[in-house]
């Protein structure tokens, strides 16, 4: 991908029709960043524009396995397509903040759930 501060890993082959992946994103923002609920709150309000065809799921605020406080919304797609997708939010230094999605069949989950994690697993510090 052609924008900054942003990486795209994809799975080698597209199954049903899709290619799961993750998106990692490390925005600077020009203000003081949110606390994360307030961050979380923010998105969901934005969530239908841009998350068309989306069903929200759920809310959750984890601590990741480097000791990272994240928050975590997840999305599913019309049945018809049936994409699951799970955004982090991290808060880094300096009003950096990270934001991953992971993006997969939802009939492909449990095949592609550990090494998605194993990347998101990966994010020790920003």
């Amino acid at each position: 991908m052609k924008e900054e501060n942003v990486l795209l890993i994809m799975a080698p082959d597209a199954e049903a029709n899709w290619q799961t992946n993750v998106l990692i994103e490390i925005r600077e923002q020009t203000e003081a960043a949110l606390p994360l609920e307030e961050e979380l709150d923010a998105l969901l309000i934005h969530f239908p524009d841009y998350k068309e065809g989306f069903t929200f799921k759920s809310r959750d605020v984890i601590t990741t396995t480097t000791g990272l406080t994240a928050g975590v919304l997840t999305y599913e797609h019309d049945p018809e397509i049936g994409l699951f997708e799970k955004e982090y939010v991290i808060h880094g230094i300096d009003n950096k903040m990270l934001y991953a999605t992971d993006s997969t069949v939802i009939a492909l989950r449990e095949k592609y759930e550990s090494p998605v994690n194993r990347i998101l697993d990966s994010i020790d510090k920003l």
